[in-house]
């Protein structure tokens, strides 16, 4: 029987640490019952925080839809070279929503609990992310950026903390070239924006191939780059690039 408009499914729920962060101050962090739960078909999704597992008392909440939902991070906040919280992220256009992970001598206690939830965000969306390292088009001090792309949009974004720093639709990108260990994304706005990242050559291609192939699958007739069906795009694990 299919899902109609009207039907909720709940896929993620467990009790764990929200951190609210101004910068990179740590501002408060609670537990809390959390819960990821939308409808398919439309496409809606919540992201509900509650005092407790009796959700009687909702203490915040979080609309993702393929407008707003750049993607997940996992990584660690720190200050003065020190690291302050191991986090996994749900990085909003907008917002951010930071869990912390404990650790203990076993490892990440919760690490098991945020592959799962990884896997399942980037199935709903479709999403995908490297860290790059930003040349051109890029305002920032970072070294590394992360670099996210979903049926809907691109993005690049803080890792420290997590945030997402530029957002544009898919239909925004006019031409998307590979010249060695460089991604150039040229985008079809008034200014003829060029965005310049560098990455291993591997991932700059991988990347190309996943960005065309999204273009061509939701059908963009104005993209000038051309994507080759003889080899299918993979996901690799990311690892820091050096410059």
């Amino acid at each position: 029987m299919m899902a109609s408009d009207f039907d909720i499914t709940r896929y993620l729920s467990a009790n764990i640490k929200h951190m609210i962060y101004h910068g990179k101050t740590k501002k408060a962090v609670k537990k809390r019952w959390v819960v990821f739960q939308g409808n398919s078909n439309t496409r809606l999704f919540q992201l509900k925080l509650y005092k407790n597992d009796s959700e009687r008392v909702l203490k915040t909440s979080y609309t993702l839809n393929s407008d707003n939902f750049v993607g997940t991070e996992r990584g660690e906040i720190r200050k003065n070279n020190v690291t302050q919280s191991s986090y996994f992220a749900i990085v909003l256009k907008d917002d951010t929503v930071i869990f912390g992970l404990d650790i203990d001598n076993q490892g990440a206690v919760e690490g098991s609990t945020f592959d799962e939830w990884s896997s399942i965000f980037d199935d709903i969306f479709q999403s995908e992310s490297w860290i790059v390292n930003p040349r051109r088009g890029i305002q920032t001090t970072e070294q590394y950026l992360s670099f996210h792309c979903t049926r809907s949009s691109f993005s690049v974004g803080l890792l420290d903390p997590p945030k997402c720093l530029r957002h544009w639709s898919i239909n925004e990108i006019a031409d998307c070239r590979v010249e060695g260990d460089t991604l150039l994304l040229y985008l079809k706005d008034e200014t003829q924006e060029t965005i310049e990242l560098k990455c291993a050559e591997w991932e700059a291609t991988n990347i190309r191939q996943i960005l065309l192939k999204t273009i061509r699958e939701t059908r963009n007739p104005n993209v000038i780059g051309t994507f080759s069906d003889s080899e299918p795009a993979e996901r690799y694990t990311r690892v820091p690039t050096s410059s």
